[in-house]
């Protein structure tokens, strides 16, 4: 589905620029690229010098207008902010890069996709004043991906789905004609605000119940679903509400039952 190309690096040992990622690229950063970040538009294009003059940026909200973050605990339910980070997709159909920066720690950090590989760059653009780079390095992800958007369900006969157009025709019609607004800067056409609910094994196992931690990798996955689908169907996710679920079973094994009776009558309101 992707080109073999995605986007230009710059080598911090010299200036010789890649056709594609490797472990050794690097990606240089400027108080100029610094400022971009800060101060972008929603869904106006941009560049930022480290990366290829081909290859344009956006920010786009991950949260809708009425969006809220809740805390579950032993002690209630709070009320939490998010993360505060700035979201940025590039909108090349070629080149895939979600991108995010923190204002408050200069954290940055930015996913690289390319074929079935993905790519981090993770980092701190703090003092960038008087002509200082930050020269932060790509390196190869473990994990694969893929992304197929259901070719991989065509001649299955036991879903029986062999033409998607004919699912929805009215629908695919009006992607195939606006789906250049996504990739070219501007708002998609559709959009869908979603709900997340977390349980405490996915808290304490993944999280160690630390609630930002898991805010920010919830935040991760919208702005990397983003982009592929707008680029893909011209639609925007939005995150409407996130529940954490901290886990306070008795020595903080979430699958220690305490006392399955009132685990099991918990899930009859659910």
């Amino acid at each position: 589905m992707f080109k073999n190309t995605l986007l230009m690096a710059v080598l911090l040992i010299a200036t010789q620029v890649l056709a594609e990622f490797s472990y050794q690229a690097t990606i240089r950063f400027t108080s100029v690229d610094k400022e971009l970040l800060l101060n972008a538009e929603f869904e106006k294009a941009f560049t930022l010098q480290g990366f290829s003059d081909k290859l344009k940026f956006k920010r786009i909200d991950i949260y809708s207008s009425s969006s809220i973050v809740k805390l579950f605990s032993e002690n209630g339910n709070s009320t939490l902010s998010n993360s505060g980070r700035l979201f940025f997709t590039s909108i090349n159909t070629a080149e895939k890069v979600a991108l995010s920066y923190d204002p408050k720690s200069h954290n940055i950090h930015a996913d690289i996709h390319q074929k079935n590989k993905k790519f981090h760059m993770q980092g701190v653009l703090s003092d960038l004043s008087n002509n200082k780079l930050a020269s932060l390095k790509i390196h190869e992800s473990s994990d694969q991906m893929e992304f197929d958007c259901l070719n991989d369900l065509y001649d299955r006969s036991e879903i029986e789905l062999t033409n998607l157009p004919a699912l929805n025709p009215q629908i695919i019609q009006n992607i195939d004609h606006s789906a250049a607004n996504s990739r070219l800067g501007g708002n998609p056409s559709f959009q869908a605000a979603i709900s997340v609910d977390t349980d405490n094994e996915l808290m304490w196992n993944k999280f160690s119940n630390n609630t930002n931690n898991a805010t920010s990798w919830i935040e991760d996955l919208f702005l990397n679903m983003n982009l592929i689908y707008e680029s893909e169907l011209d639609i925007r996710m939005q995150i409407r509400s996130v529940f954490l679920r901290v886990d306070h079973t008795p020595v903080n094994n979430p699958d220690f039952n305490a006392d399955p009776a009132t685990f099991n009558n918990g899930l009859t309101p659910f």
